[in-house]
């Protein structure tokens, strides 16, 4: 399937009501229907004013792109400047169409554009096509600061495996960030279970399905969220660093030890102080890692000193205007001074997990089957392929499974039976000209050239000008339109609009030229390649993102509709059939039926969830 982010700005802005005779400022009745007559009432006389009310807007972003914290930012900012400021020189309706049709989503590898607003430059960047690691508009670092090493380490290992895993935290934006973190860490492999970061409360009965599942769950539902909870489903806390496997969860099986020790090391080297760092017990970690500080000493500091200071920090992820610390804030005392130049930690990261995966399967290419005499020798040649029919594409999972290492065989039969893996397999056998897979290829490539035995080295220039393309030019975003806007005037709305008008949208301007010509160039490229790569059809701008945006917005307007609308709708019903039930009960003569109400609830409620 394909992935649709949403970005969302939640405002409370004061409700001014429409004339006298409104809820708000006489007496009523909220539920008419039922003979006990439930009022609210607002107590003022006439000389007195009105307490203000506030409500809920809520601003959206939808995009195939995962620029999280770019449109977060974009939307606070903009809302900012349209009802805070007086120095926004064109209508609201010129920013939307800025946004939309003006700034164009940036080459893959090439350029880097900037959007500059009020006192905010934020950035937009594609990876590079023939590089397809998932990259920083992914914030990997939320993840290294809701988990220690180990928890991550497992949570991970739980997804290669294809457990059930819930995420739980009190702050929405974590939950998104941190499952789009874990799962681009599984690359060559991607996920392709049921992925519901943000779990809504209607829905929490799939989580006792049968399958393996990504879901993350707002604490707040959790309560409800539990009662339908699979006793295989691993629940990860993010808010408290807790890792709990269920009653009934598969036993994990030893990962090849080798490999994740090397694995662990590396993390540990470049973003092992992350978690500890960012409670303000870095010294207290170091002093641990040297043996001068027992598991039970640093535990009772994690939970004296490090708890009140993370939670400091961890309620304020989803405001979207950060409020500074206060005087006596523990918080003050870490220096976020260094989070830029911890770039390329990050990129450390992604590798040492691509360096994983490079070295668990380097072999794997030995045992596929492959009828076309243009592939590698190593793919066709192979004493193992002798019993496989010469006309089907195949890849032989018991050859693969037995060339390993006795004491790994355990671990590659369980990932070999995964449906990651089977898709990694045939997307390599019926689809070898993709970006992701050359890339795969190449950096086992470059691995096996590193050894001394390998007397013939491969050429791998697909993986070099990847590299390359690390270095990208910024091209400066155009700012909105003025054509036809008075000059000088400046525009100030007291709360954001209920809609837009179409009369203040001008025509929008064309993508630049320079834009322009970087997509014919990659268009160019495609056409050598599936020229080049077994003819295969090579999609470098990502396939998954070429959704269309109104079907999209149509889907999710419905999603929600039915979730919210859909169920008052059969609240009221239910409740409209009960009032009538009742009056007719006692036209009859009947006494009390509460209890067969209660068991037509039941019915009604099974009915609902099957």
């Amino acid at each position: 399937g394909k992935k649709i982010y949403g970005t969302c700005l939640t405002v409370y802005e004061e409700y001014f009501p429409a004339g006298l005779n409104n809820p708000y400022n006489r007496r009523h009745k909220v539920h008419e229907m039922f003979p006990e007559k439930i009022e609210v009432t607002i107590d003022h006389d006439g000389n007195e004013e009105i307490p203000p009310l506030y409500i809920p807007r809520v601003l959206c972003i939808l995009s195939t792109w995962p620029y999280l914290y770019a449109f977060r930012e974009y939307l606070a900012q903009l809302y900012r400047l349209s009802t805070s400021t007086t120095l926004m020189e064109v209508p609201l309706e010129r920013f939307v169409q800025n946004i939309c049709l003006e700034i164009p989503a940036p080459p893959p590898g090439a350029f880097e554009i900037e959007l500059s607003i009020l006192k905010s430059q934020i950035k937009f960047w594609a990876p590079p096509a023939k590089m397809p690691i998932p990259y920083v508009s992914i914030p990997y670092s939320t993840l290294f600061e809701c988990l220690d090493l180990d928890s991550v380490m497992i949570v991970w290992y739980a997804l290669l495996n294809e457990q059930k895993v819930l995420l739980v935290s009190s702050q929405y934006s974590i939950l998104t960030m941190c499952a789009e973190t874990l799962l681009s860490l599984l690359f060559p492999l991607q996920w392709s279970h049921l992925y519901i970061p943000l779990l809504p409360r209607f829905l929490s009965p799939m989580l006792d399905a049968p399958i393996p599942y990504l879901v993350g769950v707002i604490r707040e539902n959790w309560v409800i969220a539990e009662k339908n909870l699979s006793a295989e489903t691993i629940v990860v806390d993010l808010d408290s660093n807790d890792v709990v496997f269920g009653s009934n969860a598969p036993k994990l099986v030893s990962p090849p030890v080798k490999k994740w020790t090397k694995l662990k090391a590396t993390l540990q080297e470049s973003v092992g102080d992350t978690f500890w760092r960012i409670r303000g017990l870095e010294r207290e970690s170091y002093l641990f890692k040297k043996g001068r500080i027992l598991d039970h000493h640093i535990q009772r500091i994690y939970e004296e000193k490090g708890g009140a200071e993370w939670k400091e920090r961890l309620y304020g992820y989803d405001d979207a205007f950060s409020m500074a610390y206060t005087p006596d804030s523990p918080n003050l005392k870490i220096d976020e001074s260094s989070n830029g130049e911890q770039q390329s930690s990050w990129e450390q990261v992604q590798e040492a997990f691509l360096r994983f995966f490079v070295s668990t399967f380097r072999d794997y290419r030995k045992f596929l089957h492959v009828p076309d005499s243009a592939h590698s020798e190593d793919e066709t040649n192979s004493d193992c392929h002798t019993f496989f029919n010469k006309d089907m594409r195949s890849f032989d999972r018991d050859g693969f499974v037995a060339w390993q290492k006795g004491e790994n065989q355990d671990f590659f039969q369980e990932i070999t039976m995964t449906q990651q893996f089977d898709d990694f397999i045939t997307k390599r056998l019926y689809s070898p000209g993709e970006p992701d897979v050359i890339f795969f290829d190449q950096s086992i490539d470059s691995k096996l050239n590193r050894s001394k035995l390998r007397m013939k080295k491969v050429d791998t220039p697909f993986l070099l000008n990847a590299k390359a393309h690390k270095v990208l030019k910024t091209v400066l975003a155009v700012a909105p339109n003025t054509d036809g806007i008075e000059p000088g005037k400046t525009y100030r709305y007291e709360s954001w609009p209920d809609e837009f008008d179409p009369n203040l949208f001008g025509v929008p301007r064309p993508i630049p030229k320079m834009i322009t010509a970087e997509f014919d160039r990659q268009s160019g490229l495609v056409a050598r390649l599936r020229s080049t790569l077994a003819n295969e059809q090579v999609n470098l701008f990502g396939g998954d993102y070429d959704s269309s945006p109104e079907v999209a917005t149509f889907t999710i307007f419905f999603f929600t509709y039915g979730a919210l609308v859909g169920l008052d709708l059969e609240e009221f019903e239910e409740r409209q059939y009960s009032q009538e039930t009742y009056f007719e009960s006692k036209e009859l003569g009947y006494g009390p039926i509460e209890e067969k109400l209660s068991e037509e609830g039941d019915k009604s409620n099974l009915m609902t969830v099957t």
